[in-house]
């Protein structure tokens, strides 16, 4: 396991060289002057050529690419434009946040998931199974953007259960973490009952069946342990997705995290604020990634052997 670790480490540093660099010639070559851009055309000369030196614009790309380089591993991302405060810092105030909603609309994600996919693969071509094929169609045709204002009105305005936005209460999660969850739960949802299937008429599972396991036993513990890898895969990928997509769910209910961050940052085009935060959701790609790699070798310890 620590040979496993340490190569997946060593695997990772070209990654997230590639990713860094990216982020950088996105941000830098894009059309048009960034400048010009947070200043507008009636700026004057002289409030052009200060702003141009405060980002560092003023350097050739190279230098602005080791700055940039030496930088991150300072942790040092910058200054806001608008505010004056270390990006770096805003960051760190708004990256628990997000990763918050996150964890919580994984957690609602596998509570709705899982449970409905061991029913669906135990009663195959039952009312249960097509019940939950429905609902993951559902679920995934649903978007953030129609399916959040839903919930404010149904359960903010109307019921009156749960605050509208902010992060004032610990209710305040529970609106966002299911918009975020429901699509994902969906694709769980089918995701877990395929898998299960392809292992159910296994040797194990016949042999399990031979000894008198009750069947709840059989599909929670014996099938679904060795069906978890696709679902892991999936949940890796995923997670990521939840952090990119949380940028529409933050805007919409108020959470003061990375994607309602980038939004203010691009209206207010403080330029090294979103680049700090496009940086941030990428990164985070990468780390999620490794740990789901990690994971693999937790569930299977096959994949020591690889």
């Amino acid at each position: 396991m620590k040979q496993l670790i340490i190569k997946r480490l060593l695997l990772l540093l070209p990654v997230v060289w590639g990713v860094v660099t990216i982020v950088f010639l996105l941000i830098h070559f894009i059309p048009g002057d960034p400048v010009d851009i947070m200043l507008g055309e009636q700026a004057m000369m002289a409030e052009r050529e200060l702003l141009r030196q405060q980002l560092g614009l003023d350097q050739p790309v190279l230098v602005q690419y080791g700055r940039y380089l030496k930088g991150l591993v300072l942790f040092d991302l910058g200054n806001s434009v608008y505010s004056g405060e270390p990006v770096f810092k805003r960051l760190a105030d708004r990256y628990p946040a997000t990763l918050l909603l996150a964890v919580a609309s994984m957690l609602v994600a596998l509570l709705l998931a899982i449970p409905l996919g061991i029913l669906a693969a135990a009663h195959k071509d039952s009312w249960i199974d097509s019940g939950s094929r429905v609902a993951a169609l559902i679920g995934i045709s649903m978007p953030n953007f129609w399916l959040g204002p839903l919930l404010i009105l149904v359960f903010a305005y109307k019921l009156d259960i749960f605050p509208i936005g902010g992060r004032d209460s610990p209710m305040s999660i529970v609106l966002p973490a299911i918009t975020l969850g429901t699509a994902l739960a969906a694709l769980l949802t089918r995701m877990t009952r395929s898998t299960i299937l392809d292992v159910i008429h296994a040797d194990y599972i016949r042999t399990a069946r031979a000894k008198g396991v009750p069947p709840w036993k059989v599909y929670t513990k014996h099938a679904l342990k060795n069906a978890l890898l696709p679902v892991i895969t999936i949940l890796g990928l995923q997670f990521g997705a939840l952090l990119a997509g949380a940028i529409i769910t933050e805007t919409i209910f108020s959470w003061p995290g990375i994607g309602l961050e980038i939004i203010e940052a691009i209206q207010k085009r403080d330029y090294p604020m979103v680049q700090g935060c496009v940086l941030t959701i990428s990164l985070s790609y990468v780390v999620v990634n490794l740990l789901t790699d990690l994971l693999y070798a937790v569930v299977d310890p096959r994949v020591r052997l690889t």
